[in-house]
């Protein structure tokens, strides 16, 4: 490893540090996720002019990022599942009677 990628992964995780202070801030959700949203682009938009979108360090400092970005793409898709389940359960077991099982389906 060279300077530039550990100087890049550093600057990454200062970055996902300062995001995850904003959980004891009184803000909304669609603020927190804009500003993180606009913290990925800015950051993302400094590497991309900084090295060039050829630069073997930028390529080697993506493998990197990706572990956060899979990781969290993965725990997304392992909660739909039962939320999915939860909600028909929960969808069902209101039902009064069961003839409006049927009127549930197209």
């Amino acid at each position: 490893m060279n300077f530039p990628l550990i100087a890049n992964v550093v600057v990454f995780a200062v970055l996902l540090f300062a995001l995850g202070q904003t959980r004891h801030k009184q803000w909304s959700l669609a603020r927190k996720v804009l500003v993180g949203l606009a913290t990925g682009v800015v950051f993302g938009l400094a590497l991309q002019l900084i090295y060039g979108s050829d630069s073997q360090v930028l390529k080697d400092s993506i493998q990197w990022f990706n572990i956060v970005g899979n990781g969290y793409v993965q725990l997304l898709q392992m909660i739909v599942m039962p939320l999915v389940f939860a909600s028909i359960l929960s969808a069902v077991a209101r039902l009064h009677n069961a003839s409006q099982l049927g009127k549930i389906s197209f």
